[in-house]
């Protein structure tokens, strides 16, 4: 210090301070502002908002975001079961597309059209968004030409405002927080509880982060789609499916199901409201497809796809206990009258199986799917039946339920039967008829003694085993894939039976109206090909598509009756059977292809029985497999025999031509 004369202090430069680093100490208003930015960043950069409303304001749209962000700070994991749910749907419609020969469709488009990309415009109705179920909807049957919704890539990237310089920034400032909240726990250092509360909220934007990769953001306005037909013509061709009323928009019936949490959360908006308060108000149709709805997940959520990013990775091996069999099993009101031992359940997942080619289907190996048995019985009895499900893995599953349970005595035959639907990614079923397991014989248990059959079980067999097992397996599918189910049964049937017989159709495989030979051939005295039979009931499914609106899915016998197809519209139409190698033992080997032009016995075949069940309003049989004609010709005819009296006839004499029958 250098004293003056007047004895001030005066600094000495020479000593003055340079750069001073800050101190190791964290005040209150470091952690707050550090913690808070972090929540911000999570929050604002990695929303992906979807399409707003057509000519909205950008103080609308800013708004709108607003309200998404408020969602997550409320809670992050909104965002990210958001995110998950939209990723899935995108995926599923890339297989759905792809499953139904639209390639060139990806994730993106899925994404795109997911968030409201698209606006429908119809002569005779208002504008207004549509969902990716909608899309594909209407793509599928026709109204959309595909080519209008799938878009370059680059034009998606275009509307696209993703800033990957913020994005970055975001990224690093993550990284530094939990390196430094990591860092501070090995030195054994205090943390925060709202730093603890930060990391949770970067936890959940990692993984939104992933699942919205590919999804545009902040994109403005969306494409217009234009309605080959009156929206009109679409409902009318839907069916009952489309009568109900909407709640988004017309075409709510060509959405999955819903998730329960956005019921939930729709009822939870609604009490405000019934307080004269609204977040927005209601409009139907909907402008825009809504931020805060929720997709239907199942229990995967998707964990195959991000390896060990999701702590919950549900394989085959997971889903495939018995524990989860257990747990997912249908309550008992699903039957009335019966109950589930849930003690009986057993499970074993099964890998590369290999199936081989036969009259049902092709040659395949290398699949996977779940064994799960389990038994049930009826209220007041002591029976025991036992059902019998293959499952295939989830990636192979097609939401398709197959039942076999029909042709004839085969009820009892679960092996032999029960492969053929994992072929085609349907989850397969069987029951045991009532007899209470699977090794006892028709004759042990169908016939008590001289002049005496056992009613009950016979009733069973006959009547309630397939359809019991039917709609038990059914709910079990739904439970067991968390999704919607449908089914597929092939067989030949007696009418009598409850069983849903069903045809489907995807792509160019299908199952179709099927036909008993040795009762058709002998009534018309005539033995088409098989080849005829199929091109008939391809016309019959074809007309069948214009009643319900839906061409590859599962339309149930209920709705065929009616149809009034007339078979014989198919007289004089030519069909054809490509050349094979033989692979298939079953279905001989020829170099060259089949052709022939129907016949009109072929045609009444298939039509009287159509008209029939269409006058007495019962459901209509289906087929799905069609004998060579040789091997109907040549079946060998039952041994008959006379008797003037029954008296004669023993039990041992019955059990014979029983088992002569078979």
């Amino acid at each position: 210090m250098r004293i003056s004369n007047f004895d001030q202090v005066v600094p000495d430069i020479s000593l003055t301070q340079g750069w001073t680093a800050s101190s190791s100490d964290r005040g209150t208003l470091d952690i707050i502002w550090n913690s808070l930015f972090t929540i911000f960043l999570c929050g604002w950069t990695t929303i992906c908002v979807n399409v707003p409303a057509n000519r909205a304001s950008w103080p609308e749209r800013l708004f709108r975001k607003f309200l998404v962000f408020c969602e997550a700070l409320a809670g992050p994991e909104f965002i990210f079961h958001t995110a998950l749910s939209q990723y899935l749907a995108a995926k599923v419609s890339v297989t759905k597309f792809t499953n139904s020969g639209f390639n060139g469709w990806t994730l993106r488009h899925g994404f795109y059209a997911g968030m409201g990309g698209f606006i429908l415009h119809s002569p005779d109705f208002v504008p207004f968004p549509l969902t990716v179920d909608q899309v594909y909807y209407l793509v599928l049957h026709g109204f959309i030409d595909f080519q209008c919704v799938l878009i370059a890539n680059s034009e998606i990237e275009d509307k696209n405002k993703f800033d990957t310089l913020t994005r970055i920034l975001t990224t690093m400032q993550l990284l530094w927080f939990v390196i430094n909240v990591i860092a501070r726990a090995c030195l054994g250092m205090a943390i925060t509880t709202l730093e603890i509360s930060t990391i949770a909220f970067i936890f959940c934007t990692i993984f939104t982060c992933f699942f919205w990769r590919l999804k545009p953001q902040d994109v403005s306005a969306p494409i217009v789609l234009e309605l080959k037909v009156p929206l009109a013509s679409v409902l009318v061709s839907a069916g009952d499916a489309a009568s109900r009323p909407y709640s988004y928009t017309p075409l709510d019936f060509a959405n999955d199901d819903p998730h329960w949490f956005q019921l939930v959360w729709r009822y939870c908006f609604n009490i405000p409201r019934a307080f004269g308060y609204n977040f927005h108000p209601v409009k139907r149709p909907i402008d825009k497809v809504w931020d805060d709805q929720f997709s239907h997940l199942g229990p995967r959520y998707g964990a195959d796809d991000f390896g060990n990013l999701v702590a919950y990775c549900a394989d085959l091996s997971t889903l495939c206990t018995t524990s989860y069999v257990q747990y997912i099993l249908p309550t008992p009101a699903l039957v009335e009258g019966i109950y589930l031992l849930s003690d009986t359940v057993t499970t074993n997942p099964i890998t590369k199986y290999s199936i081989p080619a036969s009259w049902q289907t092709p040659r395949k190996s290398c699949i996977d799917f779940c064994n799960v048995n389990v038994a049930y019985t009826h209220y007041g009895t002591d029976d025991k039946v036992n059902i019998w499900f293959r499952l295939p893995r989830p990636e192979s599953f097609r939401n398709r339920f197959l039942a076999n349970g029909g042709g004839g005595y085969t009820i009892t035959t679960a092996e032999r039967s029960l492969s053929a639907g994992l072929v085609y990614g349907t989850i397969t079923g069987t029951t045991d008829g009532g007899f209470g397991s699977w090794t006892a014989q028709l004759v042990d248990v169908l016939l008590r003694g001289s002049g005496s059959l056992n009613y009950n079980v016979v009733n069973f067999y006959g009547y309630r085993a397939t359809h019991e097992m039917s709609i038990i397996g059914k709910k079990l599918t739904s439970n067991f894939y968390s999704g919607p189910n449908a089914e597929a049964a092939p067989g030949c049937t007696a009418t009598a039976k409850a069983a849903p017989r069903v045809t489907a159709r995807v792509g160019a495989r299908l199952s179709a109206l099927h036909l008993c030979g040795a009762v058709t051939e002998a009534t018309h005295k005539y033995f088409p090909p098989n080849y005829e039979l199929l091109c008939i009931t391809r016309d019959a499914i074809d007309e069948l598509s214009v009643l319900n609106g839906r061409i590859d899915v599962v339309a149930s016998r209920s709705v065929f009756y009616k149809m009034h197809y007339d078979a014989e519209t198919s007289v004089d139409k030519s069909y054809g059977c490509e050349a094979t190698d033989g692979d298939n033992p079953f279905k001989p080997p020829h170099s060259h292809a089949i052709e022939g032009v129907m016949f009109k016995k072929a045609a009444a075949i298939i039509g009287g029985l159509c008209r029939r069940f269409n006058e007495t309003k019962l459901r209509s049989p289906y087929s799905s497999t069609f004998l060579p004609p040789p091997t109907s010709k040549t079946r060998t005819p039952p041994i008959t025999r006379r008797h003037d009296t029954i008296a004669i006839i023993t039990v041992d004499t019955l059990k014979t031509w029983i088992l002569q029958g078979i």
